[in-house]
């Protein structure tokens, strides 16, 4: 069956079709529909969303790129296509959880994600330039603001509060308030605390 879509309920609709970036977006939710196992965007279900994105994303990487770039796909992207219906069977979160772990091999997402997190660690605790880390695998969300984070944690090695880490990176790149990223950051900072 063909992967069919409607985006006439979405309040944007205009602006997101003309525009090639938004249009991108938009294109990227409506196949994420099938990972996620939501068949559409609403009020209701727009944390859903955010959360099952959250974690495919944090398991596999971006969902879509952009110049070469990881983009991920968050809050933000999501609110602004509620209205969108896709002809994709929703799920309940128990057997998404299922199907999700059922089709990934744990030993590889636990090793994947080790790397990841050895290669930041020794990169704050070499004092490495953001350069010289491989940010686009840290997996929280854009290149950009995994530098901005390092950056900060580089120049402030003594805060420990997430929020701060939050308030300030969320200036310029606002995903930073999205769950998955929160907690990367907190588990960071106390794996680096400790």
């Amino acid at each position: 069956m063909p992967l069919t879509w409607d985006m006439h309920s979405v309040k944007d609709v205009e602006n997101l079709h003309s525009d090639d970036h938004e249009w991108t977006i938009s294109e990227s939710l409506i196949w994420a529909s099938m990972g996620v196992g939501l068949g559409s965007i609403t009020e209701d279900n727009v944390d859903d969303w955010v959360f099952r994105l959250a974690v495919i994303q944090k398991i596999d990487g971006a969902y879509m790129r952009l110049n070469g770039k990881p983009l991920f796909l968050v809050r933000d992207h999501v609110e602004r296509r509620i209205g969108l219906k896709v002809n994709v069977t929703n799920i309940t979160k128990t057997k998404w959880i299922n199907k999700l772990l059922n089709n990934r091999d744990i030993n590889v997402i636990d090793r994947n994600h080790a790397n990841m997190n050895k290669e930041l660690f020794n990169s704050i605790d070499e004092k490495k330039k953001v350069d010289d880390f491989g940010v686009d695998e840290f997996g929280m969300f854009s290149e950009d603001g995994n530098a901005a984070v390092l950056n900060y944690l580089n120049n402030n090695p003594d805060v420990k509060n997430v929020d701060e880490v939050c308030k300030t990176i969320a200036k310029d790149y606002p995903e930073v308030y999205d769950t998955v990223v929160r907690e990367a950051i907190e588990i960071f900072m106390d794996n680096r605390n400790n």
